[in-house]
């Protein structure tokens, strides 16, 4: 069993991302959408159920506008969108998230940074 969370992520009222999240159903059952308003999904895991994010895959590309995302978006039929798909690890690396998320080209930003917080000596 999978629960599935989709939200409209506003800037200054205008919608900037349409979010799809799939989350296993069994592990995180008891989670509401109460407890995600205006709070970090991450950081709900991590204080509820001691799930840490640990890594993750993630791609990013630029495709056709979907027509419902489109009007979400409050975009034209001809805008292209930025579609982020990745998948995130916990601290055992099991999947704990997949996720859609499609933006406004227009007004996206992107920054990545990564970091590891333990490291093995090489041998």
């Amino acid at each position: 069993m999978i629960a599935v969370i989709s939200s409209v992520s506003p800037s200054d009222g205008v919608p900037i991302a349409v979010i799809h999240l799939w989350l296993p159903a069994p592990t995180f059952a008891c989670l509401t959408a109460e407890e995600l308003h205006d709070a970090s999904l991450h950081a709900v895991l991590g204080e509820q159920f001691g799930v840490q994010i640990t890594s993750g895959k993630r791609q990013v590309r630029a495709v056709p506008g979907d027509g419902d995302l489109l009007r979400l978006l409050r975009l034209e039929a001809s805008s292209p969108e930025l579609l982020l798909e990745g998948t995130s690890f916990d601290q055992d690396g099991r999947p704990v998230e997949v996720f859609s998320t499609s933006a406004r080209s227009a007004s996206t930003r992107s920054s990545s940074a990564s970091s590891r917080d333990t490291c093995s000596p090489i041998r």
